[in-house]
């Protein structure tokens, strides 16, 4: 990072460089300065109007910050969206049959089914059993990334669509065409997402979940899937698409992959008490490093092991050292680690005794990985979507002790559960034959839960469309 701003500095000393806004607020994510990236994607957004990709990296940005509350959250959001639905096509001028009970033509638009990839560990396992006399499916792939799980999504697909070079018109037109009742967008404001072209509408209902953490502000999405805990009801302000809650945890991880489960023996019950973060480090805040410097205060002769995709670069290692160093943690407690290959990586949760969720963007895959592999989190439940995630897989694998609702509390229940090694290796042991007895994490229970969502959203836009009829 350090050899890019020193080379951008360079280019620009020669002639201005378009790029060099965008480059700055891309190195300051990677080195966990979001405010300042979320400062520079604003004035993108702004100097490139309201259909620029930069106003989608400002929202993201904005989900990490420690500056904003739950409620400019979402009014950033509403504010940098609310001019792309003006002219869009309405729900009830689509032609498509509103018959309750027919079979649905749903549509999947994403760009991220690939190995490794969040959205793919977590569609493929519901792709495999959706029931397919009820759903006729269709893949709308914008990506450009393809391997053998992007074969196996489009085997288990109806129908597949190539649409990465497809211009925003030649999609639209496609979706229409083809009838689509239900289109789920997986994307939210992430890479290659196509939210612009989703503000004018191209299907009768239009649903955003998985990719994106919590309500998007794009107009004309017309439903959000939740859960009780990361959208409790009195938090439906915050969104605007209604909410529809699957009844146990938003995501339910059932990996395909074999991981093995490691041994918790005496030698893990010996050594000494190693906290872990696996979460990329735009998440890893001030605040957050706070907290985690509080608790190896708490917790003497602890570790803490960090692990993420930036630290392969020393000069992310570096300023991430120094933020603990200054905080009174002495740098030998800190292990840094780079990024392997997925099975590798879920092998070195054995080397963690207890995961710490970072605030306010917590861990989705990162913490259901943790727990698959044996490693209970701390968590702490704050105010939205974002930073409600840990609460919900931790009340949903039924351990409501881990969760905290304060940074005392947090730093409390990190020392208390650190404080019994005995109790804790318990737990460990025994952890993924938990998950696998909760509800949460019955991968037929959950895709029959989503067939009833979807099909109550085609019910409701089927009725609502008989009420103006009838009107």
């Amino acid at each position: 990072m350090d050899d890019a701003l020193q080379t951008l500095a360079q280019a620009e000393a020669i002639a201005p460089q378009p790029g060099a806004k965008s480059m700055r607020a891309s190195v300051a994510g990677r080195l966990g300065d979001v405010d300042q990236a979320m400062a520079l994607y604003r004035e993108l957004a702004e100097e490139d109007g309201p259909e620029s990709a930069m106003g989608s990296s400002a929202a993201m940005s904005s989900l990490y910050s420690d500056s904003l509350t739950a409620v400019q959250v979402a009014e950033l959001h509403r504010s940098l969206f609310a001019g792309l639905g003006q002219g869009a096509r309405t729900a009830q001028s689509f032609a498509n049959a509103r018959e309750p009970g027919k079979r649905i033509k749903l549509g999947l638009l994403s760009a991220d089914f690939h190995h490794q990839h969040p959205v793919n560990i977590f569609m493929q396992p519901v792709l495999a059993r959706l029931d397919r006399s009820q759903f006729e499916v269709t893949i709308y792939n914008v990506g450009v990334a393809h391997d053998d799980q992007t074969q196996l999504a489009r085997s288990r697909a109806d129908h597949w669509v190539l649409a990465t070079t497809w211009t925003r018109a030649q999609l639209t037109q496609g979706i229409r065409a083809d009838g689509i009742d239900v289109l789920i967008d997986l994307a939210g404001h992430t890479s290659h997402n196509r939210l612009v072209m989703l503000s004018q509408r191209v299907a009768p209902v239009q649903v955003s979940f998985l990719g994106y953490p919590g309500s998007t502000g794009v107009p004309n999405i017309d439903w959000l899937l939740a859960d009780p805990v990361v959208v409790p009801p009195e938090h439906d302000a915050l969104c605007t698409e209604c909410v529809y809650r699957l009844p146990h945890a938003v995501f339910c991880y059932a990996p395909e992959a074999n991981y093995p489960f490691p041994v918790y023996g005496a030698a893990h019950a010996q050594r000494p008490l190693t906290f872990g973060s696996f979460n990329n480090v735009p998440k890893l805040t001030p605040h957050t490093i706070e907290l985690w410097a509080k608790v190896l205060a708490r917790v003497p002769g602890s570790r803490l092991l960090l692990k993420a995709p930036s630290f392969r670069d020393e000069s992310a290692i570096r300023i991430f050292r120094e933020r603990f160093v200054a905080l009174g943690v002495d740098a030998s407690r800190i292990e840094f680690r780079g990024p392997v290959g997925l099975t590798d990586m879920m092998a070195e949760y054995a080397d963690v005794d207890i995961a710490l969720d970072p605030v306010p963007y917590n861990g989705g895959t990162t913490t259901l990985q943790a727990l698959w592999m044996g490693v209970p989190v701390v968590v702490k439940e704050g105010q939205n979507f974002v930073s409600r995630m840990g609460a919900s897989f931790m009340r949903a694998a039924g351990l409501p002790e881990w969760v905290a609702d304060s940074d005392e509390a947090y730093v409390d229940t990190a020392a208390r559960m650190a404080s019994d090694r005995q109790g804790l290796m318990r737990l460990k042991a025994g952890l993924r034959a938990r998950l696998q007895a909760a509800p949460a994490w019955n991968i037929e229970e959950y895709t029959r839960d989503m067939e009833g969502a979807l099909r109550a959203m085609w019910t409701d836009f089927c009725e609502q469309a008989r009420g103006q009829e009838h009107a």
